[in-house]
């Protein structure tokens, strides 16, 4: 018996499971999960050089073209376009309960220059047409006008939606009801901050007016107002930015580069689109009657096109900000 023990081969090391990490890596692993995500921090985290700069400005540009941003910019257009009579005929109605709906044609001055004569004249008849509506009638249509216009309007933020979504490389939304509940909500709160920059952008001169304070007073009022215009689009612009992506753990910041860069370009578009169809004017020639239209679909297509490439920037920082290894 002691030979055939003897002859018992030693039993063979233990093999560490295939299914069982080991625990240095599995350490490792948790503590990169535990890293925070990009979209939360937002651009800005880590230092990026000069160059870092003009590569991700370069790799926007072309992502325009490689990601149909223009293709998408269009649909936000035309969208926009269909709920622009609806959401005036709203806001002039829910105005209307508490001021004088003339208010409203008086203070549209301020978007004239950010604007096509064209467009501004189409949107200044409708809103004259409105303001002679019987104000009776008109506050018993709000409620339709409120409810088309929120419907038609949330179809251009949702097609904006889409396209943060693909500018961000995050997935649609799959559930249906989701999808729909984020871009009525997203639309909902857009028209508040609107009639909220509208409100302020009224009572300011007023309440300067009814004090009687000095001319030099009023020019600051004058230019707060243009402060508060470009102040609500940012805010506007960010609200998309933070909350329009499908990110369910991890937010944009408020402040990026990538709304600095939208807003910067929407004033320059608009100015620039303005003079061009008042020193260049060859749309009544080509589209007759048709120019107005023509020119407030391309004010809303570069509107939809900057928002866009602004998220696009976004996405090009943070993608450098993973890449770039860490210095510190």
């Amino acid at each position: 018996m002691d030979d055939s023990a003897a002859s018992v081969p030693p039993l063979a090391p233990e093999r560490p499971d295939p299914g069982q990490s080991d625990p240095g890596q599995s350490d490792s692993r948790q503590s990169d999960s535990r890293q925070p995500d990009s979209g939360r921090n937002g651009p800005g985290r880590r230092a990026l050089s000069t160059r870092d700069w003009l590569r991700a400005l370069w790799r926007t540009w072309l992502r325009m073209d490689e990601r149909n941003l223009g293709l998408i910019s269009a649909g936000v257009a035309f969208f926009a376009f269909l709920s622009l009579f609806p959401a005036i005929s709203a806001v002039i109605a829910i105005w209307g309960y508490w001021a004088d709906p003339v208010v409203i044609s008086e203070q549209m001055e301020i978007v004239r220059e950010m604007m096509p004569e064209q467009a501004y004249v189409l949107l200044s008849e409708q809103v004259t047409a409105l303001i002679s509506t019987n104000r009776s009638t008109l506050q018993w249509a709000s409620i339709i006008s409120i409810m088309v216009a929120i419907w038609s309007t949330r179809a251009s933020v949702a097609a904006l939606i889409r396209g943060l979504n693909t500018v961000s490389d995050t997935p649609h939304r799959e559930n249906v009801i989701r999808r729909l509940l984020v871009a009525v909500a997203l639309t909902i709160l857009l028209v508040i901050v609107a009639l909220v920059a509208f409100a302020a952008v009224v009572i300011l001169p007023a309440a300067f007016s009814f004090l009687g304070l000095p001319l030099h007073l009023e020019l600051i009022a004058s230019t707060l107002k243009w402060l508060i215009l470009l102040g609500v689009v940012f805010f506007a612009i960010a609200l998309l930015y933070r909350y329009g992506p499908n990110r369910r753990s991890s937010r944009m910041r408020w402040f990026t580069p990538g709304a600095v860069l939208a807003l910067l370009a929407w004033a320059a578009g608009s100015f620039a689109l303005t003079l061009y169809v008042r020193n260049f004017d060859r749309l009544n020639e080509v589209y007759g009657s048709l120019g107005a239209v023509v020119a407030l679909l391309l004010w809303f297509y570069v509107s939809a096109l900057v928002t866009l490439l602004g998220a696009q920037l976004n996405g090009e920082l943070d993608r450098l900000r993973r890449d770039r290894p860490d210095r510190s």
